[in-house]
Parts: structure tokens; sequence; C-alpha cells
């Protein structure tokens, strides 16, 4: 029997605006079994280990305590008929994992409920539930949302990445879409469907999620737990900007890391991969992708969920339109990144300038920026013209630029402005 958890569920409190108290299932299951010859739809479920992603996340202090937490993606994974227990495993690496917050910009109040109803009834047209059977009898559940009126869907790559084939559910039709994926990729974890035949549907506004602060309310939308009767919608802020996730794939011995995620308190369940998180203004300003527990796996990390930002997703979004297999940017000089906070500022002994910025926190493969002098510490603030004020910003210019493209860096090296000539390589 699947484990049920009555502290993993957050459908009670008042981050939920749709109750779901009869579907109480841990982040990080997907869900295999029969359903109707059980009076709880979850009962008999087991994980399908492709679809568990876990990460340890280590506290950026001077005594590096380290505290794991599983990040696990939010697909709903129905199974092939088999029942047994869920099981639980533990990938465990060091990587700097970073809050930042906006000491100029204070928490927004709380939305009223003429506001939340009024950015529903805005978007939900938009997001469409999508359900897939796949290469191993399974049968998978996520979320999508338009982004053209002819029918091409986002979503994330573990919704559909063994996927035989593909149904999407849109607002207001009672006959799914067939769905083609368009494309695909693996290391950011996006995908781009197209809907056969689509005309005249609404879309989702993309917003700039450069502009989004610690504390803005949001709301997360998506097919949650495939439950029945319409989408579910949660409530909550934006907890932490920034956030590198380190995640593997168990079953393929693939270890990746998600960078620049927004976390939020909103809850995330299963079936919510793919689905928006939107602002008070109705601008999605990421795509829910993963939530956590802790180490243990046994105790819920309560209101933890991650997001890929929009920024990340219109940077590669010309890639996926071309179609096939992407192997996320394919454009590197080296380094992963966080925005300049007073945590890491103290940590590192930035000193008082420079007061924006990308940090290295760590290098990747055959580094171009590690071998031109910058070290882990620094803070870079410019890319040719280009002033970089987050990581994101930083990760977003690189990406549109060239592999073999020279590029002049401006940094800062213990309050100490230099700057280094790299070429740009592939990844």
């Amino acid at each position: 029997m699947a484990e049920i958890n009555p502290e993993e569920s957050q459908s009670s409190t008042k981050n939920n605006i749709e109750a779901n108290d009869n579907s109480q299932v841990k982040p990080m299951a997907g869900t295999t079994g029969e359903q109707g010859s059980d009076p709880d739809p979850l009962s008999d479920q087991e994980v399908n280990p492709k679809e568990t992603r876990l990460v340890s996340q280590v506290d950026v202090s001077k005594s590096h305590i380290s505290t794991g937490i599983y990040v696990a993606l939010v697909a709903l994974l129905i199974g092939a008929l088999s029942g047994g227990g869920i099981t639980w495993a533990l990938y465990s690496s060091k990587a700097a994992t970073v809050a930042t917050f906006s000491p100029n910009k204070s928490v927004i109040s709380t939305p009223s409920q003429s506001d939340v109803h009024s950015i529903i009834s805005q978007v939900e047209p938009s997001i469409v539930s999508i359900a897939t059977n796949n290469s191993d009898g399974s049968s998978s559940q996520g979320s999508g949302m338009i982004i053209t009126s002819t029918g091409l869907v986002l979503t994330n790559n573990h919704v559909i990445a063994t996927a035989s084939n593909v149904m999407v559910s849109v607002y207001g039709n009672q006959i799914p879409w067939n769905a083609t994926i368009i494309g695909r990729d693996p290391v950011d974890d996006l995908a781009l469907l197209s809907l056969t035949g689509a005309t005249g549907l609404p879309t989702v506004k993309l917003g700039n999620s450069l502009n989004v602060s610690v504390g803005e309310s949001v709301l997360a939308i998506g097919n949650a737990l495939g439950l029945e009767g319409g989408l579910t919608v949660t409530e909550g802020i934006v907890s932490a900007l920034g956030r590198t996730v380190p995640a593997g794939e168990i079953s393929a011995g693939i270890n990746e890391t998600l960078t620049d995620m927004i976390q939020t308190d909103a809850a995330i369940n299963p079936g919510n991969s793919g689905g928006p998180l939107v602002d008070m203004n109705g601008n999605v300003i990421g795509m829910n992708t993963a939530s956590g527990s802790s180490s243990n796996g046994n105790v819920a990390a309560q209101n933890i969920g991650f997001a890929i930002p929009t920024s990340t997703i219109e940077s590669l979004l010309p890639q996926h339109q071309k179609g096939g297999v992407i192997q996320g940017g394919i454009s590197t000089i080296g380094v992963q990144s966080a925005d300049l906070s007073d945590q890491l500022r103290a940590y590192y002994g930035i000193g008082p300038v420079p007061n924006y910025g990308a940090v290295i926190v760590a290098f990747t493969g055959n580094s171009p920026a590690q071998s031109n002098g910058l070290k882990i510490g620094d803070v870079i603030t410019a890319i040719d013209l280009s002033p970089i004020t987050s990581s994101a910003q930083l990760n977003t210019i690189i990406d549109a630029t060239n592999p073999g493209t020279s590029i002049t860096v401006t940094y800062y090296d213990q309050g100490v402005a230099k700057k280094a000539t790299l070429v740009v390589a592939r990844k």
C-alpha cells in the first residue's frame, strides 16, 4: 500500500484554494495501480523510479552544515496494474544552494479574494491537463501552458519523456487533443508540444521573472493529482530566488543541476509539473517543476516547491521551436552562479563593492572563466556592454551567445574591478 503522510499535503491549509483533503501523498511519489476498485484512489500504488529525482542541499555558511533535502519532479505516474510499496532512495551531492533576498523591496500585501478570482478567470483557460501513455505500459498526468493560439504548449520534459502518445485537455473542451512533441530538453527539463489542428486558443502571458522579488504573492495552477473536476489553484509567496537544485534521475544514473529556480511555498503536488507560477498581475513567472521532502524521505519539507523562471524558458524557446532533442543551452563559460546577497558577501568576504552581480559559486567542466583567472567568490557585473544584475541574467546572456564567441567579462575580485576576455565554450 502507498504510504500516506498526513503532514505532506497542504490541501487543508489556507494556501489551498481548492480542497484536496483525500489526496495527501508524498510529493516524491509517482503513483501506480488501478483506480475504481478501492474507495481510496491513491491506494495500492508504487513509485516509478524513472520519475524520482532527489537532491541534497548544503547550507552556504562557514560551518558547511549539510541538510539533505529531496527534490522530486511532480508529474503524476499511474503504473500498469501492479501494486506495491513506495520506494525511496537518496542521491547525495555537495552543491551550494543560495537564497537571494532583496533588501530594497518590501513584501507586498496579501491579495484579496476578488484579486485571486480575477487572476484565475484570466489565466485558467490557457492552462491544459496532459495525459500520456508511456512505453513501459504506465501512464502519466501533468500540466501545460498554451503559448500560441495555434496550439503550442509548454510543459516539463519529464511529463512526456517516455510517452508513446500524448493527449491534452483544453479548458472548455470535452474532447482531448492529440499532441505532437516538437522539442524536448532533458537538461533544462522543458518540452514543447503542438496540438493538431488547433486555432483560436487563449494563451498565457509570459512575464519577466527578472523583476520578481522575494515575498511577492503567487498562485500555482495545475492538474494536481490528476483530480477530476478542474484545475487546482494554490496560493503562496516567492520564498527565494536563484536556487541551484542538484538533481539525479536514479534509474538512468543521471546527475544534473537545475539552476536559477524560483522557490515558493505555494503547494506543488504530483500532476502540477508544467503548470504556471503566476504573479498577481496574471503574468506567468515560472513553470512548476519540483517539490521537496526531508532527507530521510519520511517527513515533508513543508512548503518547498521550485519553478523554472520564465527568463530561462524564453531564452531556450527558439531552440525548442526548431524541434528535436535539445541538450539545454549549448553555450557556457563554465560557472555556476548565484545572485549577490548579504549572506554571500559575508561568506566570500566580497566587501562593499559591487552592489549587484552574479557571484561565482562553482566551476563546471573545462571552465573558460577559471582558465582565465576568475575564482570562486568573484562577482560578475557585466558581459561586454551588458550589465549583469542577477545569476539568471548572466545565464540568459550566455545562452544567447554562440560558442566560439569572444566576450569581455567585467568582474570584482575582493572589491577590485577586473576584466577578462573569454571564448564561450560549447557544453
